[in-house]
């Protein structure tokens, strides 16, 4: 019988000020810091840390947004996590119920074997709910994408033989919060679709779910899971990701 010896550390820490950039009608600065680590050790070492920084300011009558995430890690001695996503977003009248907005998105993501992507471009989006704690909104985005890969070989054989990729990209999205339990535990949630405009065979689907159980005080207990689906990859590379981390969570203000 094998014998195992597993270590297992999962650290989830996030100092925020203001959940959403449009959720407070306060102009100001936010900010959101937060680290996730996992650490195995024994029979298979593994190492993964995921950290998380983003900065907004909200004036009366524009806002920007810029949420960055990196995410390394390794296997035995082996790196097999390296991976950036920023996001980056200018907003007109973000405090209407219906308001524009234009965005920039850049990546590198060592797993799916991408040396760099980027969009760019403007969308819309709609308020469906902004009360107390409950807020939902959809938008829908209008992009040009440009992707270069570390191969040329990819899961759908139509796009063989060329390692970058460019399209026009639709993409719709909703993102909310709502309290459950009375109050005292809130469901955070971020779903989006991307399709090719020209190929609808060439699509994306992201779903981030979490569940804060506040403690006291802006201390809660947080349960994360995130789920990422791209039609398009390397041959060598699976078409999903999923992680589910456990965690703390520290929330406030700074006025």
């Amino acid at each position: 019988m094998k014998v195992l010896k597993i270590l297992i550390i999962i650290i989830s820490l996030n100092f925020s000020g203001l959940s959403q950039l449009t959720d407070n009608d306060k102009p100001g600065y936010t900010f959101s810091a937060g680290a996730n680590g996992n650490l195995i050790s024994g029979n298979v070492e593994r190492l993964l840390i995921l950290a998380s920084l983003s900065a907004s300011y909200l004036a009366d009558n524009w806002a920007v947004k810029s949420f960055n995430t990196y995410q390394y890690g390794e296997i035995g001695n082996k790196n097999t996590e390296n991976d950036f996503f920023s996001r980056n977003f200018f907003y007109l009248y973000p405090k209407s119920d219906l308001y524009p907005y234009i965005m920039f998105w850049w990546e590198s993501n060592k797993r799916k074997a991408i040396d760099s992507r980027y969009q760019i471009g403007a969308g819309i989006t709609a308020v469906l709910m902004n009360k107390g704690n409950t807020s939902c909104k959809i938008s829908l985005t209008l992009t040009h994408e440009n992707a270069v890969y570390d191969g040329v070989i990819f899961s759908n054989s139509e796009f063989n033989g060329n390692n970058n990729i460019a399209v026009q990209r639709i993409t719709g999205r909703i993102a909310g919060k709502q309290p459950i339990i009375s109050g005292n535990t809130h469901l955070l949630y971020e779903m989006w679709y991307q399709a090719d405009i020209k190929n609808f065979a060439n699509n994306r689907f992201y779903l981030n779910a979490s569940l804060d159980f506040n403690l006291y005080k802006g201390l809660s207990v947080r349960l994360s899971y995130n789920y990422n689906f791209e039609s398009v990859v390397i041959s060598r590379v699976k078409k999903f990701d999923s992680i589910l981390l456990f965690g703390i969570n520290f929330s406030g203000e700074i006025n």
